[in-house]
C-alpha cells in the first residue's frame, strides 16, 4: 500500500431516497458545538481534525444523505506519534488497513446482536424479528426518539488505536458493509495501487481521487442497493 499523509478520498452515492435525518443531523451538530461554546462547527473542529477532515465533517451533505448513524473520527497527536479516537452510533464501519491485513475499529450495532439485544431487553424494550421493537433494525442511534424508551441507545462504543497500525482508514455507511466483507476493502485499495502503476500516474493523486469510488463501485457491483458513502484516509 502506498503511504502519503493528509491525503483522503471520498466518494457518496445513492441508490434510494435518503432518510429523512436531514433535522436531526443538524441539530445534533448544532448542539455539539454550541454546548463547547462555539459560534460555528469550524470552531469546534478546527483544534481537533486536520483540514482534510474538517472540510469532510462540516459538510452537511455528509450528514443529509446516506448516513443512518454517525461516526466521527477525531485525532490526538503525541509526539510524532496518531492516535485515532473513533466514536460510533449505529452501523456504519470503520477499518484500519494495512498490507498484511484489516482491523475493525468500530462496533456495529443491530438489533439482531446478541449483546445488544441483551442490553434492549434490561432496558425495557424488546427485539422482535431482529429489529428493536419491530421497527429499527439499529439498536443504537442519534435520532429515532420514539424508540430511546425501548432500548435504542444514543450511547456511542470508542476505540482509541494507534494511526501507524495501518496505513488507510476506511470509513463508510453499512450500503457498503451489506456488500463488502472488510478484507474486501484491502483488495479493492490494493487495486488501485496496481492500477497506478500499471498506468504509470502518481499514486498518491490516484488513489485521492480515485479510491473511495473504487469501494463504492465494488459495492454496487455486488448488488448493493442502499446508498452508500464512503471515506479513506491515508495515514
Amino acid at each position: 500500500m502506498h503511504r502519503n499523509a493528509g491525503v483522503s478520498s471520498l466518494f457518496m452515492t445513492d441508490m434510494v431516497d435518503a432518510p429523512k435525518l436531514t433535522t436531526v443531523k443538524r441539530n445534533f451538530t448544532r448542539l455539539c458545538w454550541q454546548s463547547c461554546g462555539a459560534k460555528h462547527p469550524m470552531e469546534m473542529l478546527a483544534p481537533r481534525c486536520p483540514l482534510l477532515l474538517r472540510r469532510w465533517m462540516a459538510s452537511w451533505q455528509c450528514w443529509e444523505r446516506g448516513i443512518v448513524d454517525v461516526l466521527q473520527q477525531l485525532l490526538s497527536h503525541t509526539g510524532s506519534a496518531t492516535t485515532f479516537h473513533i466514536a460510533n452510533v449505529g452501523d456504519s464501519r470503520a477499518v484500519l488497513v494495512c498490507d498484511t491485513g484489516v482491523r475493525r475499529v468500530s462496533t456495529d450495532h443491530r438489533a439482531c446482536d446478541p449483546s445488544e439485544a441483551r442490553r434492549i431487553t434490561e432496558e425495557g424494550g424488546f427485539v422482535r424479528h431482529g429489529r428493536v421493537g419491530g421497527q429499527l433494525s439499529v439498536s443504537r442511534s442519534l435520532g429515532d426518539h420514539h424508540l430511546k424508551g425501548s432500548g435504542v441507545s444514543c450511547v456511542p462504543d470508542v476505540c482509541t488505536c494507534n494511526a501507524g497500525e495501518g496505513e488507510v482508514l476506511v470509513i463508510a455507511s453499512d450500503g457498503l458493509w451489506d456488500a463488502l466483507e472488510d478484507d474486501d476493502v484491502r483488495q479493492v485499495l490494493r487495486s488501485c495501487v496496481e492500477n497506478a502503476v500499471t498506468q504509470r500516474v502518481d499514486i498518491g493523486s490516484h488513489m485521492r481521487d480515485g479510491a473511495a469510488r473504487a469501494l463504492v463501485n465494488c459495492a454496487k457491483e455486488r448488488g448493493s442497493r442502499d446508498n452508500i458513502l464512503a471515506l479513506a484516509v491515508f495515514v
